[in-house]
């Protein structure tokens, strides 16, 4: 948590990821009795959020968060909106969601209440906003693996699944084999590349040679900018300039 907070704004996803299995474990107390580590994940949950202070704005990312609610952008950003099934983009997407709820009932496993939470409120958040749909990937194939690998397999999944475990077995003894060839495509693609340098910014996508005219030239006030131009301006300005949701 320490360092997501520190690198990306969907650190409020770890949280709400913790909640949902705090949550499940409250749940599952109360109607089954079922001993669970709630005050393991009471920990969890209060040192998570102690280390997503420790960053060099405090409680800012958490304001930046919450501020960050402007209806012109959340209703004019592609992935700030809800998904349109008529692209062919969003199949493997629909597919996913009816395998979440096809899986478990076909291989009759009773899923963890905090599973449930979380699964039913990342399908919530994913059918609000196409850019948690990554999110809900992540969060659901671990599960429903585990659904399926519960369940009996057919001999030829279970072949296959043989076969896989066999190649890794070879592949761990053939690490440092691995390490050569990805060190010297590693050393290759850096000399073919050494006239050219890739940590630049393309000056036909961002405001490059504006840019470098107000570092020589500051401006008083704010600056209105494209949407997409935000992050690049506040990196290369900052701290003349900082960025003010609006």
């Amino acid at each position: 948590m320490l360092l997501w907070a520190n690198l990306h704004g969907g650190f409020i996803f770890g949280f709400l990821s913790w909640f949902a299995y705090f949550a499940g474990s409250i749940w599952e107390k109360l109607t089954k009795g079922i001993e669970s580590k709630i005050s393991t994940l009471a920990y969890i949950g209060f040192f998570s959020l102690i280390a997503s202070i420790i960053t060099p704005d405090g409680w800012g990312n958490w304001i930046a968060v919450f501020s960050n609610n402007s209806q012109y952008i959340l209703q004019n950003t592609a992935e700030t909106m809800s998904p349109n099934f008529y692209q062919a983009g969003m199949l493997p997407f629909l597919l996913l969601l009816g395998l979440t709820i096809v899986i478990p009932l076909l291989t009759n496993t009773q899923l963890h209440a905090g599973q449930i939470f979380l699964l039913a409120g990342m399908t919530m958040m994913s059918l609000l906003m196409a850019r948690n749909i990554p999110l809900f990937t992540v969060i659901a194939i671990p599960i429903l693996s585990k659904c399926i690998n519960t369940a009996s397999l057919h001999p030829t999944f279970k072949k296959i699944e043989t076969n896989i475990f066999s190649l890794q077995s070879q592949l761990k003894s053939q690490w440092i084999f691995i390490a050569i060839i990805f060190t010297a495509f590693f050393v290759i693609n850096n000399y073919a590349n050494r006239q050219t340098s890739i940590l630049q910014f393309n000056p036909n996508v961002f405001p490059v040679q504006a840019t470098k005219w107000l570092k020589d030239f500051p401006q008083a006030g704010n600056m209105f900018n494209e949407f997409n131009w935000g992050g690049y301006l506040e990196y290369q300005l900052y701290p003349h300039q900082k960025s003010i949701p609006r």
